[in-house]
């Protein structure tokens, strides 16, 4: 009910054509984003979804199934930085395990969601999926940007990166188009 998020849903909701459906992990904050733009006057559905989790994707997908049948925008913007975690600054204490669980939220989820997906926008043949990266995940300015080094959350978003690149390259002919985006720093 707050961030980039709901921002999004937000813009997308302002569009008449458009039919947003807003999903959280948490019930409770995903109703309250839901009731914040219907007290705005704008229209979106909910649903709970942790795309994390297999079972919660393939319950969503039921009942994205039933309601509308189709797909035609996905944004991939579920994401977790560690950032401010005292390991997180430095290679010589970065846990693997919170590495490997941002790579699971970041990298794992969206390549999960959008296996999901896809076929729905195959089917119509058209789509459109926006992975929502970071300029941290820059290659070529890693090494000397004045971001902190954050190496869990910025090698998930380069991951992030690759995923979105191959699935534009799969994707290529079939009118689905694939982007990733960096919002800039919030």
């Amino acid at each position: 009910h707050k961030g980039l998020g709901y921002a999004i849903a937000r813009k997308l909701a302002q569009r008449e054509e458009m039919r947003v459906v807003v999903t959280s992990r948490q019930e409770q904050d995903g109703l309250a984003a839901q009731q914040r733009l219907s007290d705005d006057g704008l229209q979106v559905d909910y649903h709970p979804l942790d795309v994390t989790n297999d079972l919660s994707v393939q319950q969503f997908i039921t009942w994205l199934q039933q309601a509308y049948g189709r797909v035609e925008i996905l944004v991939n913007n579920a994401g977790v930085n560690p950032t401010l975690q005292p390991d997180e600054s430095s290679l010589l204490t970065v846990q693997p395990e919170t590495m490997l669980s941002t790579f699971a939220t970041n990298v794992l989820a969206v390549m999960r969601i959008t296996q999901a997906l896809v076929p729905f926008m195959r089917a119509q043949n058209y789509g459109r999926i926006v992975n929502v990266s970071t300029e941290m995940a820059s290659l070529s300015s890693m090494s000397s940007d004045g971001y902190p080094l954050a190496p869990s959350y910025r090698l998930s978003k380069v991951g992030l990166s690759g995923l979105t690149a191959l699935w534009a390259k799969v994707l290529q002919g079939t009118n689905i188009l694939v982007n990733a985006y960096s919002p800039g720093w919030m």
